[in-house]
């Protein structure tokens, strides 16, 4: 397994010399980045980058983002595919959708045939498959229509989260030595920090103390798209929606905070993609993420999970401990999907909802007892109602 960001691999297959691999592993320090640091570096290095930003979800359209040096002449350009945060060489390969498309007819069909002139094939006339040996598809094409035929398999985020953590290192490759190329180099306008304190920055007694949860959706990747938080006294009480909610969340975080979450294996997955740097070595037992302490914008943050503490299901925690519930929790998981939540989506179809509850007059009371849910007779404002159990699952974990 490569220990170099996605993005600096693929340049790497791209053949991208050396010295310019090196200034890249510099500027980016971590496996997820913002954008802004491909034009930082196609910036500083001569290189244009043309990104096409794919999306399963046939809601969004594929993007496609250029990034041309504002400062030097452009020296080559090369082709990226960005999917689910993850960067990839933009290839094409030596096949076509067709024989994608239709792989096991083929198979069965043209058994004997050699397999490279097999992935040639794109169409069909007179009851015989027609090769075309110039035949190319991008490599997003073909992931696209993999997707669309259902080849990839889905695994469980546990899976997932045991690789992530087990498995995939938050820092990568180290230097080998002190060695940088002298036409990346720049004066410091600044004195750097010292690694002693960084060190200390992320060795604090916090300052302040938050409960939160996150709401998804659960069909195809799971995707964050509200999350609710509490002050440790309850003085604070807010919740975020949309897609961006949880990098919101991080911009609200003052410095030397720590947040809770009942279940962090799971929720961290929203969280640790956006943080600036992981700190020290994530406490981990098993499967099960127990804490992590890193940086946001230069803000120290500790993510706990309260689960370590008390190994129960949240939903026990009134009767355990005699904690009062707000009304009885009806609410339609597999409704809030990727789909409808699209561009943040607040408006709901109560008929269409009602498909996915079992108990559909609770469901109608809730939705008429939440101040400003309806909206007309056959519409309800999703962000209301997910709030209001969110908030709950907040004030009973914070209680």
């Amino acid at each position: 397994m490569t220990e170099d960001n996605c993005f600096v691999y693929a340049c790497i297959q791209a053949g991208v010399d050396g010295e310019t691999i090196d200034h890249m592993r510099e500027v980016i320090r971590v496996r997820d980045f913002p954008q802004s640091k491909v034009q930082e570096i196609s910036d500083a290095t001569g290189i244009a980058f043309n990104v096409t930003i794919g999306y399963f979800n046939d809601s969004r359209h594929n993007e496609i983002k250029r990034y041309i040096p504002k400062e030097c002449k452009t020296i080559r350009t090369i082709d990226l595919l960005l999917v689910e945060d993850h960067y990839m060489l933009n290839e094409r390969l030596p096949m076509t959708t067709y024989f994608i498309r239709n792989y096991i007819e083929i198979l069965k069909e043209c058994g004997g045939m050699n397999i490279e002139k097999q992935m040639k094939i794109y169409t069909k006339r007179e009851n015989k498959y027609v090769v075309r040996y110039d035949r190319t598809t991008p490599l997003w094409g073909v992931m696209k229509t993999f997707w669309e035929c259902k080849y990839f398999e889905p695994f469980s985020y546990g899976e997932l989260f045991t690789y992530t953590t087990d498995l995939y290192k938050q820092n990568l490759a180290p230097f080998k030595d002190l060695t940088y190329a002298p036409k990346y180099c720049v004066q410091l306008k600044k004195k750097a920090e010292s690694k002693e304190v960084n060190k200390n920055k992320c060795k604090f007694i916090p300052e302040h103390v938050f409960f939160a949860d996150f709401e998804c959706s659960t069909d195809g990747f799971h995707k964050a798209f509200n999350i609710c938080y509490d002050s440790e006294d309850g003085s604070v009480s807010e919740s975020i929606w949309g897609q961006n909610c949880a990098t919101e969340f991080l911009e609200r975080l003052p410095d030397k905070s720590l947040i809770y979450f009942h279940n962090l294996s799971y929720d961290i997955n929203f969280i640790l993609r956006h943080m600036t740097e992981v700190k020290g070595t994530p406490i981990i037992k098993g499967s099960r993420t127990m804490q992590i302490t890193g940086l946001y914008k230069g803000r120290a943050i500790i993510i706990k999970d309260s689960y370590s503490v008390i190994n129960k299901k949240l939903k026990l925690f009134p009767a355990m401990f005699n904690l009062q519930t707000g009304p009885k929790e009806v609410f339609p998981y597999n409704y809030y999907s990727s789909v409808l939540l699209a561009n943040d989506n607040r408006t709901g179809v109560i008929s269409e909802a009602c498909k996915f509850v079992k108990d559909a007059d609770t469901f109608m009371k809730n939705i008429d007892s939440i101040k400003g849910c309806r909206i007309d007779e056959n519409h309800f404002d999703l962000e209301k109602y997910s709030t209001i159990y969110c908030k709950q699952d907040v004030r009973i974990l914070r209680e």
